[in-house]
């Protein structure tokens, strides 16, 4: 994954130098978040590895702590390379869970866009089929991953696409499907399909939203609140951003637009 982050700057660096169960040193500390933190560690056979651990305020919480851990078997259960493959997982003595994950080398989608502004129209073309190959996948097992963002979609030095965090995803089997709390929306309000926000589970697609973004260097619905955003996603067209040189990108960008406003 990309970087190991500044000395002394994040409070989970004291982690660095541990070992885990006996078998991870934690070496440095690639990326944190509001619900973990992802540390480069080496396992005691030499082999690197991505761990990622709940933050320690989060790890009494139950809730929390299976909605961290189901994310490692709803990845796992598409079996596809786009999935990040989850190699283990445990707890640390200090009663935080962590999983162990494929280490991956590249960037998300987010910091190339902000890195290079609006993507080429072959490149976000390319994004668009391998995101939607994942999806399908993921669709054919039951999985509806519920947070599609440029964040969430990491694009390797090899040239594949990954979709990461599976942990708010929700799953089929059996007939049976895990639920949301009633009154309770998950995912991310500039990225939310319409009809995510309007509770119409078996119809969400964040793919247009995604590559809007990509095509164009703008999120869907910028706004300062995510109460906003969230209304912002059923009532008004995303943002058409700044003009693509391509016919053809124009024209899907502007679907994913017009697309916002539900009929």
């Amino acid at each position: 994954m990309v970087g190991i982050g500044s000395p002394g700057r994040d409070p989970a660096e004291h982690r660095i130098g541990n070992v885990l169960r006996d078998r991870y040193q934690i070496v440095g500390v690639i990326g944190a978040g509001g619900m973990a933190t992802v540390y480069l560690a080496i396992h005691r056979n030499g082999n690197r590895v991505a761990l990622k651990m709940l933050r320690p305020e989060l790890s009494g919480h139950a809730a929390h702590r299976e909605r961290f851990v189901r994310e490692a078997y709803v990845a796992n259960s598409l079996d596809h390379p786009g999935a990040v493959r989850v190699i283990d997982d445990d707890v640390a003595d200090d009663g935080c869970p962590f999983l162990v994950m494929e280490l991956l080398h590249g960037e998300t989608l987010e910091a190339r866009y902000r890195r290079n502004g609006q993507l080429a129209p072959r490149e976000v073309l390319a994004v668009g089929h391998a995101l939607c190959d994942v999806l399908a996948r993921a669709h054919a097992c039951g999985v509806v991953h519920r947070d599609i963002k440029p964040d969430n979609i990491f694009l390797t030095t090899q040239g594949e696409l990954k979709i990461l965090d599976f942990g708010i995803a929700r799953v089929r089997q059996d007939g049976r499907e895990s639920a949301t709390r009633t009154g309770h929306t998950l995912g991310t309000p500039a990225y939310m399909p319409p009809e995510q926000a309007l509770g119409r589970r078996t119809a969400i697609d964040g793919r247009l939203r995604t590559s809007t973004t990509a095509t164009t260097g703008r999120s869907g619905w910028p706004s300062a609140f995510s109460s906003a955003e969230s209304s912002a996603c059923i009532s008004r067209p995303a943002h058409a951003g700044k003009r693509c040189a391509s016919p053809s990108v124009e024209a899907c960008a502007r679907c994913a637009a017009e697309n916002a406003s539900l009929q």
